[in-house]
């Protein structure tokens, strides 16, 4: 099967293989008529991709001691992706590396004035393919935050974060060398950790990724595509932290439009 790189994505999406299904004289073979096995005309069943897209992101805080709220700011989506496909089984494991960037800046009331705030996501998922179209993924993800220290609090916090996720993918096959597809994953970590600051308690936290996609084999074993990142994420804490928030609402959301290269071998 094979994966598309718009994971994070996982991110990544399982794509049906280019095989040669049998030939009726007189007739071309029509797509459900063609071989889709996994990865058929790959040699060693591993894939490789890398990802890049330009995007917005926004921030908001509540709680009843302090709020803040950072409007959408351009920033970038960068990736790398490698996956095995076993040959006997309907399963597939994926390793990914994710950068997201933003610069907020002429933030009122703090300094410095400008926030960056870097975030690298690492994320690995066991893949089953249902059927052709289908898939489901489950998985792990660790999550590093980092933003620029301000005074005289911190409007966004560092954090670094680790649990479980889970992944659900269709795919539409619409041609021999195209294909339609979406993924949504699912992120739920049990690890919250703030730095150097925090908010109070973690309490319950998600992230929420939604990515159509389109795909494209430009020649054997190469693939390009293009797709829509939508992401959100919540952070619900208990208690009064050090950033003087008490029981605080933590909100990101998340726009990219990535592009993306694939070979597989």
């Amino acid at each position: 099967m094979k994966k598309p790189f718009f994971f994070a994505i996982m991110f990544v999406v399982s794509v049906p293989g280019f095989g040669q299904g049998d030939r009726i004289l007189g007739e071309e073979p029509s797509i459900n008529s063609v071989n889709l096995s996994p990865r058929e005309d790959s040699l060693f069943g591993v894939g490789v991709g890398v990802m890049g897209g330009l995007g917005f992101t926004s921030y908001s805080l509540t709680s009843s001691g302090y709020s803040a709220n950072l409007p959408a700011s351009p920033g970038y989506l960068l990736g790398l992706r490698a996956d095995y496909e076993f040959a006997e089984a309907p399963v597939s494991l994926e390793l990914a590396y994710i950068n997201q960037a933003v610069n907020f800046t002429k933030v009122a009331g703090a300094s410095p004035s400008e926030i960056s705030m870097t975030t690298h996501l690492f994320e690995g998922v066991v893949n089953y393919e249902l059927n052709y179209q289908w898939s489901i993924g489950v998985g792990a993800s660790v999550r590093r935050r980092y933003v620029t220290q301000t005074s005289p609090r911190d409007v966004v916090s560092s954090a670094n974060t680790a649990g479980p996720l889970i992944k659900t993918t269709y795919e539409l096959m619409v041609s021999t060398k195209d294909t339609f597809g979406a993924y949504l994953l699912l992120y739920l970590p049990n690890r919250y950790e703030e730095t150097p600051t925090n908010s109070g308690y973690a309490n319950f936290s998600y992230n929420a990724r939604l990515v159509p996609h389109y795909r494209r084999e430009f020649k054997p074993n190469v693939y390009g595509g293009i797709g829509l990142w939508l992401e959100y994420e919540y952070n619900a804490f208990a208690g009064t932290g050090t950033r003087l928030t008490t029981d605080a609402r933590e909100r990101f959301w998340r726009l990219f439009l990535p592009i993306s290269l694939e070979m597989e071998f």
